[in-house]
């Protein structure tokens, strides 16, 4: 496929090395521009620590595995398909946690929205439609509460 892009060229070919260099940056509008699609992932669901719950914003961690090729650390508005066809919106996490976990690993976990039910060991389809933000140390829990309630007010308005 060949698409005007700033990175090549005006018109240039739109590679599978293009779209990982959007992706690190965590441009996945730029990357559903030249895709002409959102930027989908799928995993299974496995099971987390259960902080995003304990903070009222339950999320479904999802398997990480050395080939998957993730947006840059952050905050995403994201749509979400379950193995059964049903579809939700949601905000997805791509980081290490940092105010809840001291030198924690990457993780993949998404806050589904309007949905209560057990998805361990499914898998899912996650389509991401903007990046909110990039990943932040907050000086306490209430802040991070107070923002991730900021941020899916954001992703509600963005889907």
């Amino acid at each position: 496929m060949v698409r005007a892009n700033e990175y090549q060229g005006e018109f240039s070919p739109v590679s599978s090395s293009l779209i990982r260099k959007i992706l690190e940056e965590g441009r996945v509008d730029l990357a559903k521009n030249y895709l002409s699609r959102p930027f989908e992932l799928e995993g299974v669901v496995v099971r987390g620590f259960k902080n995003g719950g304990k903070l009222g914003y339950p999320t479904a961690n999802i398997d990480i595995t050395s080939e998957l090729i993730l947006p840059h650390k952050g905050v995403y508005a994201v749509n979400v398909e379950l193995e059964d066809g049903s579809k939700y919106g949601g905000m997805a996490n791509i980081g290490v946690r940092p105010t809840v976990i001291k030198g924690g690993n990457q993780t993949f976990e998404v806050n589904i929205f309007d949905f209560n039910g057990n998805l361990y060991g499914k898998e899912i389809t996650v389509a991401f439609i903007e990046r909110i933000r990039g990943e932040v140390k907050f000086a306490s829990v209430d802040a991070l509460v107070e923002q991730i309630k900021k941020d899916k007010e954001t992703c509600l308005n963005l889907l």
